[in-house]
């Protein structure tokens, strides 16, 4: 005897386990479009050198925070400023504080990063 719908109880399980599947992809890159996209990158690059220049033309002791994704590190090296992006997966849900600070007297800007 052969029965026609015993196969259907099989694929119908297999498109809800693709199914939940991208819905979780999509819903992963909504939540974290910076790990698609390096707009939010440049843009921290830009604002990192414009407060570097800031900075050092600023007179007396000065100690800046500044909140950024984990998904980021950063250099600083004189008039440079580099951004760099980790392929970290859950880097770009958590953020921490780059503490900037500047002696008076001195055009020297130190980097510290405070999780």
């Amino acid at each position: 005897m052969d029965k026609k719908g015993q196969e259907h109880q099989f694929f119908f399980a297999f498109e809800a386990v693709l199914g939940i599947l991208v819905a979780g992809i999509l819903i992963s890159v909504s939540a974290n479009f910076d790990s698609l996209s390096n707009v939010n990158k440049i843009y921290a690059q830009e604002d990192l050198k414009v407060l570097v220049e800031t900075l050092q033309a600023s007179p007396g002791n000065i100690h800046y925070d500044y909140q950024l994704k984990t998904l980021y590190d950063v250099n600083i090296e004189k008039d440079k400023v580099t951004v760099t992006k980790s392929d970290g997966l859950l880097d770009g849900y958590t953020y921490y504080n780059l503490s900037l600070t500047k002696e008076q007297g001195s055009e020297q800007i130190t980097e510290e990063k405070h999780v």
